[in-house]
């Protein structure tokens, strides 16, 4: 049985010798329906792109996504969903709905092991959200999200897989991941250029 920090260890960080993600990260966006008992997902996106940090500060949970560039639509796209969950948040707090019938907005964000064994990590109701980056002056590439530790959810485990289709993936990840970095560094290097 592994414990917290092995399950850590096989979705955080990069893959040995790669600058490829350990973990495919999964945000869902959706409304609980308290009528009915229903969870309804109102958009989900899943990628295997960012790079995974998480860190315990006290009785919250600092979670990371970093991208490779800033200008990557995967992470403009989860960003949106994050904002789309705090809209969501906003507007239910002025809705007065009749008592039983209550919509609850939902957020789910699930860091799953890419290496074969099923580990996965749940979180849920982010209480902050942000772009940033990890080096000071630069564009921003990286969601931080900030938890509860009440609301991080651990699960260990291994399914059957089919290797050569995560190979497949995998590979094919690489290659874009290598073109994308390619592709950002010279844009980047131009807009510098331009600026000076």
């Amino acid at each position: 049985m592994a414990n917290i920090s092995e399950i850590l260890n096989s979705i955080t960080g990069k893959q040995p010798n790669s600058n490829l993600t350990k973990a495919s990260t999964t945000i869902n966006v959706g409304t609980y329906i308290q009528k009915t008992q229903e969870n309804k997902t109102i958009m989900e996106q899943t990628v295997v792109k960012p790079i995974v940090e998480m860190e315990r500060h006290g009785e919250y949970i600092v979670c990371d996504l970093q991208f490779v560039s800033a200008y990557d639509a995967d992470l403009r796209e989860m960003y949106n969903l994050i904002e789309m969950y705090g809209n969501n948040i906003n507007g239910s707090v002025l809705e007065d709905y009749p008592i039983g019938e209550a919509r609850i907005p939902t957020f789910v964000l699930m860091l799953t092991a890419i290496d074969g064994i099923d580990n996965c990590i749940t979180l849920t109701s982010p209480i902050f959200w942000a772009l940033t980056s990890n080096k000071p002056g630069s564009t921003p590439s990286m969601i931080r999200l900030l938890f509860n530790v009440e609301d991080v959810m651990f699960y260990e485990g291994t399914v059957e897989i089919d290797q050569e289709k995560i190979e497949k993936e995998v590979n094919e990840q690489r290659l874009r991941t290598e073109m994308e970095a390619n592709f950002y560094s010279k844009r980047e290097e131009e807009l510098k250029k331009n600026n000076s």
